[in-house]
């Protein structure tokens, strides 16, 4: 069966850091390039790699451009991680136990606890929030932005290339 690599993006896949432009909307965020290589390397083992994001603008067009699907974390103007996750195994027949998923903020919470109940795999970043390390079964050297996916490709023993500095 194959494997699912879910990943919050704001505070994983960037710093956090959002750059505004005068009038008001996100102009640009930092991802760490290695990630993107990771990803590659996540999808070349068969993994399905989704990026669930509040950020239907930035993240979806990124996400988008780099070829990596993209799921709304939204459900009727709030954001209910759980059902659009229910959704995603259901639409692709994946077990939860055959899931990692990465996120670093309060959001994260509710759906950590449900996929490690299930006996799936949860990380966070070094500079998540205190009570999302809690609830994470690993938290990674790497910050967010700066080499997280490449650390759990590492885990994994799937690629022994280093994370970012």
């Amino acid at each position: 069966m194959r494997k699912l690599l879910l990943l919050d993006v704001d505070g994983v896949m960037t710093d956090g850091t959002k750059i505004y432009s005068p009038n008001g909307y996100v102009s640009g965020k930092r991802f760490c390039d290695r990630d993107f290589t990771a990803i590659k390397k996540f999808k070349m083992e068969n993994w399905f790699v989704i990026w669930l994001s509040g950020d239907t603008v930035v993240n979806k067009t990124v996400a988008a451009n780099r070829e990596i699907e993209f799921w709304s974390a939204f459900v009727e103007d709030k954001i209910d991680k759980i059902a659009v996750f229910n959704n995603i195994i259901m639409q692709y027949n994946i077990s939860v136990n055959n899931v990692i998923y990465v996120g670093d903020d309060l959001f994260d919470i509710p759906l950590m606890q449900v996929i490690n109940d299930g006996g799936g795999m949860t990380f966070c970043p070094a500079d998540a929030a205190k009570h999302v390390k809690n609830v994470a079964k690993h938290t990674t050297l790497a910050g967010g932005g700066s080499g997280v996916i490449m650390e759990i490709l590492d885990f994994y023993g799937l690629d022994n290339v280093s994370p970012c500095s």
